[in-house]
C-alpha cells in the first residue's frame, strides 16, 4: 500500500524521475497569466546521493494574445536533516544558477554558490504531505483552501510566495504557489505526472 513520503529519503525517492508537468499562471496584479507546458526530470547531482538536479523545459503560452515561447528552470534539491538543531528534517531547494561544476566535485562545493530558494521541513512523525481530501483539486484552482504544511516561504523583494507541496498519489504531485505583495498578487499551479515505464509502474509491478 502507497503512503505519502514522510521524509526525505522517501521523498527524494518519490520525485526521482522524468514527470510531464502543466502549469497555471494566474495573476490578478503584476506578473503575467498564463500555461506552461513540458517535461520535468529529478536527476541525482554527481557526487551525492542525497541532492537532485531538477530540471523543466517547455512552452508558456501568455494570455491574452496567446503569444507563446520556450522556457527553461533548474533548481537542485537537498536532502538531509535540518541545520538549525531542532530535530526536525528538512529539503532545501536552491536556484541552480549554473556554477560551474567538475566532475569530481562535491555535492557541498557545488552547492555553496547557489542561492537558496525555499526549504520544506519535515517530521516524519506527522507525515505532513498529506493527499488532498475530497475536492481539493478545485480548491487548489480556487484558491480558498488555507496555505498549512509542509509550509514553503519565499520572500522575493517586497513580495512574498507561500506555497505547499501536495502528494496525491504515487504519480501525481502539486506544487501550489500564491505571491502577494505590492508589487504582484497571483497564483502558480503546477501539477506533475509521473511518465510511467511502459512494462511497470511507479511501484514496481509489471
Amino acid at each position: 500500500m502507497w503512503t505519502t513520503p514522510a521524509t526525505p529519503a522517501a521523498l527524494l525517492s518519490y520525485l526521482l524521475g522524468p514527470w510531464t508537468l502543466t502549469k497555471t499562471l494566474t495573476y490578478t496584479r503584476g506578473g503575467l497569466s498564463g500555461t506552461f507546458r513540458g517535461d520535468a526530470t529529478f536527476v541525482p547531482l554527481a557526487g551525492s546521493p542525497r541532492v537532485l538536479a531538477y530540471e523543466e523545459k517547455g512552452k508558456v503560452t501568455l494570455e491574452p494574445d496567446m503569444e507563446s515561447f520556450d522556457a527553461r528552470h533548474a533548481l537542485l534539491y537537498r536532502f538531509g536533516e535540518a541545520e538549525d538543531g531542532d530535530g526536525g528534517w528538512r529539503v532545501a531547494v536552491f536556484f541552480d544558477d549554473g556554477v560551474k561544476r567538475e566532475p569530481a566535485a562535491l555535492a557541498a562545493s557545488m552547492l555553496a554558490g547557489e542561492r537558496l530558494f525555499h526549504s520544506i521541513d519535515i517530521d516524519g512523525a506527522s507525515t505532513p504531505f498529506q493527499p488532498p481530501t475530497i475536492g481539493m483539486e478545485a480548491e487548489v484552482v480556487r484558491g480558498e483552501r488555507p496555505f498549512n504544511q509542509p509550509g514553503m516561504f519565499h520572500p522575493c523583494g517586497p513580495d512574498v510566495y507561500r506555497g505547499r507541496l501536495l502528494c496525491t498519489d504515487p504519480d501525481l504531485f502539486v506544487l501550489d504557489w500564491k505571491v502577494e505583495g505590492p508589487r504582484k498578487l497571483g497564483r502558480i499551479v503546477s501539477r506533475f505526472s509521473r511518465v510511467l515505464d511502459i512494462s511497470t509502474d511507479s511501484q514496481g509491478r509489471a
